[in-house]
């Protein structure tokens, strides 16, 4: 009985000195962002972090993103080191960093959110407390944690703060941006992408149109700052290079890199993107290459039904599949119709690659960063840096 008082005793205190310590952190910050949503919180948090240092502050930052980032006010960055998964206690460490760091009482601090669960996102709020919540954009993805669109986007604004300012371009659901602004008296900022549409992606450079004019700072050097940010490391890019033996024709290789979005809707945007970006000034051989990951069934799902829409309309050439492949997912495309090959290695898209008979290939890279796509970005980095 004594051991089990004590026990408790012991985490109360620890309780009470944690909610202390994060209470003096966050005095050391005159501006706190958080940045949440589906798609696009790297990406806003970064332009963010670039807009502030514009400004002249000492600002602060973190994503999450394919590989989590701490972000300096030199414009320089470190690696946030995991041993597991990312970990809601990540946003507590990282703050405290940043107050330990901060040398002016004018700081600012602006983080990705990189929890998925309701209450995680409720506890990592309650932590940074936020005067800024960034809504980026609801979509359909991790439907196990969040549910459909409708309820993911209930989950975002009843994770905002009272008495704060919620920004958003996000136009699909402002019956629930409005109903959080009056329950929470928060001050509702919505930017429409068409003000942005200058920018390469317009909804997230909307974001930092709200920001600014929050801030009070002129919308021309908030839109400067978001084209001028640099890009989170997996971000949407396409590369290209010459591929053949020695002796034979070269044959252009153009590898457009999707997997940072992992929803459907996202994935098509970016495909016309893609497709909008390159010149192909011969016909290419369109190639859809999928990355799935066993820990995101749901994912999958999404995607087979991507392959098969797209099978149907003509979209590619040909479909590869690298990583888990459950038999009903194989069962289904070949029920379909669809020309796909499984790889299990990556030598084996090199192999595809050679025997393409089209002088040009465009592979669109889509599904997940993690599991077998590791593997995919270590050689991907080796075509890069061949080229460079």
């Amino acid at each position: 009985m004594l051991i089990t008082f004590t026990a408790v005793a012991a985490v109360f205190v620890l309780l009470i000195a944690e909610r202390t310590l994060l209470y003096y952190a966050r005095k050391r910050f005159s501006l706190v962002i958080h940045v949440n949503g589906t798609r696009g919180k790297s990406t806003v948090t970064r332009m963010i972090h670039a807009l502030l240092r514009q400004q002249g502050m000492e600002v602060y930052g973190k994503t999450t993103g394919s590989a989590a980032r701490f972000l300096l006010p030199d414009g320089t960055e470190r690696p946030v080191r995991r041993f597991g998964p990312a970990n809601v206690r990540e946003q507590r460490n990282m703050m405290l960093l940043g107050a330990m760091s901060a040398k002016s009482q004018k700081a600012a601090l602006v983080f990705e959110s990189n929890v998925i669960n309701e209450e995680l996102q409720h506890i990592s709020s309650r932590w940074l407390m936020p005067d800024v919540t960034i809504i980026t954009n609801v979509r359909e993805d991790h439907v196990l944690e969040l549910g459909k669109a409708e309820q993911a986007a209930e989950i975002f604004a009843s994770a905002v703060p009272g008495n704060s300012i919620l920004v958003t371009s996000e136009k699909n659901f402002m019956a629930v941006w409005e109903a959080a602004a009056k329950q929470k008296s928060l001050k509702l900022m919505f930017v429409s992408p068409n003000e942005a549409e200058d920018a390469e992606f317009p909804e997230n450079a909307a974001c930092v149109l709200g920001v600014a004019d929050h801030l009070g700072i002129d919308r021309s050097q908030a839109l400067q700052a978001a084209i001028g940010h640099k890009p989170d490391i997996g971000a949407f890019a396409v590369y290209s290079w010459e591929s053949g033996a020695v002796g034979e024709a070269s044959r252009s290789i153009f590898f457009a890199d999707a997997r940072a979005a992992n929803d459907i809707e996202s994935t098509d945007r970016l495909l016309s993107s893609a497709f909008s970006t390159i010149e192909l000034k011969t016909p290419a051989m369109r190639i859809l290459l999928l990355v799935n990951r066993e820990d995101r069934p749901d994912r999958s799902r999404d995607f087979l039904q991507y392959i098969v829409s797209r099978h149907k309309e003509a979209s590619f050439d040909r479909y590869l599949c690298i990583g888990h492949a459950p038999l009903s997912f194989k069962k289904t495309i070949k029920a379909e119709g669809v020309n796909c090959r499984f790889l299990k290695h990556i030598k084996d898209l090199e192999d595809d690659l050679a025997k393409a008979a089209a002088q040009a290939v465009f592979i669109f890279a889509v599904g997940n960063f993690g599991g077998k796509g590791q593997l995919l970005s270590r050689w991907l980095e080796a075509k890069r840096q061949a080229v460079q």
